[in-house]
């Protein structure tokens, strides 16, 4: 007899006999005689592959001995496991809790706060629409005594985000005064924006000859992403948002943006994506965000 989960039980009448543990589970199985051997167990599993067994020496029935019972000397097995733990305490190294001190930077990596959108924006594509721009500034500056060479400023900003140029070589960055690297960022319209944070990476190669990192970001203005327009009366999708707390002012929450040029108001405001899209922001006892646009 052999289970489902790959033992097979020899038995004999109603004494179990054999018992062992197959490396597949078999969907038939049975016995063959071939020439000299006999009684050889023959199996195949749910694949076809067909598998030869056989018994071998009998097996040992034998049981341990049982032990005879003995008083246990508390006295002994106290001493026993101070000593083991004083040999626990000697071989293990002590762990060093308090908070470590981080390496102390070469260079440092700072942006320069966005104040709004560039004055002129930039025609990309076949129209005469005008996508905004902004002027991102880094500052650069090294902490040692002995200037940093070829250092290579990084931007990876993603879709509808597009810089001209994504990567600036500096010659050489010293500890004098800060060091200056200018990105211009604009939006292709191609889709709708998905965040306003632009990842940036300064590499470089210390004095010790180790190539080194410095990560920052480039926080985006909300005009970058949309610009304000009248509020839709209706659309095809609306997401509902439930809050104990009072609305807020719409046209101060969106301040950079200017929707109360365009007919917004502070319960009501709408805003287009440069790639067309349109949503219509509510506030009221429950706000509601709405779009024709999913």
């Amino acid at each position: 007899v052999v289970s489902h989960s790959g033992t097979c039980y020899i038995w004999q009448d109603t004494t179990l006999s054999w018992s062992s543990e197959f490396t597949h589970t078999p969907v038939f199985v049975g016995v063959l005689s071939t020439g000299a051997v006999k009684g050889q167990i023959v199996s195949m599993d749910d694949t076809g592959q067909i598998c030869l067994f056989y018994l071998g020496t009998d097996p040992s029935l034998q049981t341990p001995k049982q032990v005879e019972n003995r008083d246990i000397n508390y006295e002994e097995k106290d001493q026993e496991m101070a000593r083991l733990q004083q040999i626990i305490r000697e071989n293990t190294k002590p762990i060093d809790l308090a908070p470590k001190v981080a390496e102390q930077s070469d260079f440092s990596l700072f942006v320069e706060p966005i104040n709004g959108l560039d004055v002129v924006g930039v025609k990309h594509d076949d129209t005469d629409t005008e996508y905004p721009t902004v002027t991102v500034k880094v500052n650069l500056r090294c902490s040692s005594k002995i200037s940093l060479d070829k250092v290579t400023v990084t931007i990876m900003p993603d879709p509808p985000f597009y810089s001209p140029q994504r990567s600036i070589v500096l010659t050489s960055v010293g500890s004098g005064p800060t060091s200056m690297a200018t990105f211009a960022i604009y939006n292709t319209g191609e889709q709708v924006a998905g965040d306003l944070i632009i990842p940036m990476v300064a590499q470089y190669t210390n004095n010790h000859g180790s190539p080194r990192s410095v990560h920052n970001s480039v926080p985006l203005p909300l005009g970058l992403a949309v610009a304000p327009c009248p509020p839709e009366k209706s659309a095809a999708y609306k997401i509902t948002i439930e809050t104990n707390k009072p609305p807020v002012n719409l046209v101060e929450l969106f301040g950079e943006v200017n929707c109360e040029g365009q007919g917004g108001q502070s319960a009501c405001v709408g805003l287009r994506f440069y790639s067309g899209e349109v949503v219509t922001v509510l506030a009221a006892k429950n706000s509601h965000v709405s779009s024709h646009d999913y």
